[in-house]
């Protein structure tokens, strides 16, 4: 079997299509998982919170209104920053490999989750998921 090269150097050996396809779990109409093996992973929705109330190193949902968009280079690749502000603070949101978003501009209110990061002491978000979503006055 012909080796690899893993990410920090150390030989593996290439896993087999068999072993690498993850198991299919197949129920029928009205059926239950009772395994945890089988069970699906539950997904957890957080609240909107307020971006000053969220808390750093959590899965997050914030709402609020971009205030600045601007393009910037990262470790040598495009990036690109928003400033997103509510009436409580304000974090960065930073989408690596990207030089701009359709419909990403200063005015738009956004619904964004992640998970919260301090990176010279400002918060942020590094590639949300994002909502294009009507500001309150709409």
């Amino acid at each position: 079997m012909p080796e690899i090269r893993g990410w920090r150097g150390g030989r593996s050996k290439k896993p087999t299509p068999e072993k690498a396809a993850s198991p299919t779990l197949k129920l029928e109409p009205g059926q239950v998982p009772t395994s945890p093996d089988t069970m699906p992973m539950p997904v957890v929705r957080v609240g909107v919170s307020s971006i000053a109330g969220a808390p750093d190193r959590d899965l997050v949902r914030v709402r609020g209104t971009v205030r600045e968009v601007r393009p910037v280079s990262v470790g040598g690749g495009p990036a690109l920053e928003a400033d997103l502000c509510d009436e409580t603070g304000a974090i960065t949101l930073v989408w690596l490999g990207r030089s701009g978003i359709t419909g990403l501009a200063p005015g738009v209110c956004l619904v964004v989750e992640g998970r919260i990061t301090r990176r010279d002491d400002r918060r942020v978000l590094y590639h949300p998921r994002y909502e294009m979503v009507p500001t309150d006055g709409d």
